[in-house]
């Protein structure tokens, strides 16, 4: 069984951390009561077709509940919903039945929790909640060690979780088709917190993945969206042993904003999921993560303006060493720079010369009309562009960030300065 007092005040604890405009499961339920609905719980409830229609006479079972025909709402007590307490598992949430709990976390130490494994029909799998397409489950938990918390499939109407947690199993939770997983945790579960198999494609919203073998798996194939109608992410991928996000297929995967062990500065991007790296691109996909740049706001305030024609923005590059090309401006003096992280420009300056991974400058040669090999470019040594060494190929799977300026000789002043591009690498 889950030490719920301990897990709840953790989450509670989540729902406010900053970047993501508040992630994790929030402290609410069902309210008062639901027009036709009906009342289980696992303590005070009798099993019986003249009850579950007020909150005084409960249900004992989700199972039985499930089983009341013209069911749509099904409003869920604190407490352990497992065998010992009647219930038939996995919990199935038909399509149209919406699943919820009543006082989810309001005393910060206890949940509706369905607890317990049982056999996904036809399949291998063991679970405790099986959630049809178009079902929903919310302000609820569910646990199955040795299994899976949740396996959720959908299609044409899909699946619904939301302020749920899925703790404690094997896999918290297996997506096998659409639907929308917010403001949910996914929390010490030994292999992974959420696991989007193949051909899956689902919103994820302002969730937290804490504390398990992996955080976020992605299959080949499998699409998820990130990010929400207020245009934030709002995901916390933090303490996951191996690592935070698996990707194994070949999708794009857009992570702006989201809240991570490591600040911007210090994120990684591995070729291998170990070690507790943020994240890890194991096919021919990519990851996208940090601020966003503007494709036409110049990274210097300068009247002169530069354009970036190769690599564009969103562009995939299909190799760690791209060749660039820009539209100089005409001064005898310019450079181009390869960002791992997002360029900070200000008065003085570049501020962060130490993300800098590729430079050139027109003292190298190599860049008169506009186009380099990317042979032609240096690394600066701990960012002195004055100190340059041979440069290294890009990361493959990674967001990489670039600007071209000119200045002038006399005074070296910064006379023309393009926006900030950006672009993708893969194998």
């Amino acid at each position: 069984m889950i030490r719920q007092t301990i897990t709840i005040v953790l989450l509670w604890g989540l729902t406010s951390c900053g970047g993501s405009g508040g992630v994790g499961p929030r402290p609410g339920g069902a309210g008062i009561s639901f027009l036709g609905a009906l009342y289980v719980d696992p303590v005070k409830g009798i099993d019986s077709s003249d009850r579950g229609l007020d909150e005084e006479r409960p249900l004992r079972t989700i199972t039985f509940a499930l089983g009341t025909p013209g069911r749509r709402v099904i409003v869920l007590s604190d407490g352990v919903y497992s065998a010992s307490s009647g219930e038939s598992l996995p919990v199935r949430i038909p399509a149209g039945v919406i699943v919820v709990g009543r006082d989810f976390m309001r005393n910060e130490s206890s949940i509706p929790l369905v607890q317990g494994c049982g056999a996904v029909s036809s399949t291998s799998l063991r679970a405790a909640v099986l959630l049809d397409d178009g079902g929903s489950f919310q302000f609820a938990g569910a646990t199955c060690a040795g299994g899976i918390g949740i396996v959720a499939s959908g299609t044409s109407h899909d699946f619904f979780i939301n302020n749920a947690v899925f703790a404690s199993s094997t896999i918290g939770v297996l997506i096998q088709g659409n639907g929308t997983i917010s403001a949910s945790a996914a929390m010490d579960n030994t292999l992974d917190g959420i696991y989007l198999q193949e051909g899956s494609a689902s919103s994820l919203f302002d969730n937290v993945v804490l504390r398990n073998g992996v955080g976020l798996l992605m299959e080949r194939g499998a699409r998820a969206t990130f990010i929400n109608r207020a245009g934030t992410t709002g995901m916390a991928a933090q303490r996951n042993v191996e690592c935070d996000v698996r990707l194994l297929g070949d999708t794009e995967v857009m992570l702006y904003g989201t809240v991570w062990d490591d600040p911007d500065t210090e994120f990684s991007v591995s070729p291998q999921c170990a070690g507790g790296a943020n994240v890890t691109v194991e096919g021919l996909g990519s990851v996208v993560f940090g601020a966003t740049a503007s494709a036409t706001i110049q990274a210097f305030e300068v009247p002169g303006f530069i354009d970036l024609v190769s690599p564009t923005n969103s562009v995939l590059s299909s190799t760690t060493t791209p060749d660039l090309e820009w539209s100089p401006q005409g001064s005898k003096l310019s450079a181009v720079a390869i960002f791992s992280k997002l360029p900070v420009v200000g008065a003085a300056g570049i501020q962060n010369t130490e993300d800098i991974v590729w430079f050139w400058n027109s003292g190298l040669g190599g860049g008169a009309s506009g186009r380099l090999t990317y042979a032609r470019g240096r690394l600066p040594v701990t960012g002195d562009l004055n100190n340059l060494s041979a440069a290294s190929p890009l990361l493959a799977g990674r967001t990489y960030y670039w600007i071209s300026w000119e200045w002038n000789e006399a005074d070296g002043r910064v006379v023309a300065s393009s926006p900030i591009g950006v672009f993708r690498t893969r194998p």
